[in-house]
């Protein structure tokens, strides 16, 4: 009694073809990768631009308080000057160094 066993494997011949990632265009996956990376890249880029704008907009500010601070140190100076009665030595030489303080910022 001899029995034939039956061969569980296929020919290959039987077989579908396969698609494996041999066959399949490399470039398709790569150029999704791509876009995807580049996409983040742009998200990334513009977020820098607009931090970069609103730095701008920041430094602007801070110069414009800075100024105004200055001008009223210096008006509380010239005033602290108008009230007191120093000796004309003195008072023109604080006269004359909120001169220069004023052409500083000017």
């Amino acid at each position: 009694m001899s029995a034939i066993k039956a061969n569980p494997m296929p020919h290959r011949s039987q077989l579908a073809p396969r698609s494996s990632a041999k066959n399949a265009s490399p470039s398709v996956p790569t150029l999704n990768a791509n876009k995807g990376r580049s996409t983040k890249e742009e998200v990334l880029k513009a977020e820098v631009e607009k931090l970069r704008e609103q730095l701008k907009q920041a430094n602007l500010e801070k110069s414009e308080i800075n100024s105004e601070y200055q001008k009223q140190q210096l008006h509380g100076i010239k005033q602290a000057l108008a009230s007191t009665t120093t000796p004309n030595k003195t008072a023109s030489k604080i006269q004359h160094q909120v001169i220069f303080l004023l052409q500083l910022i000017s």
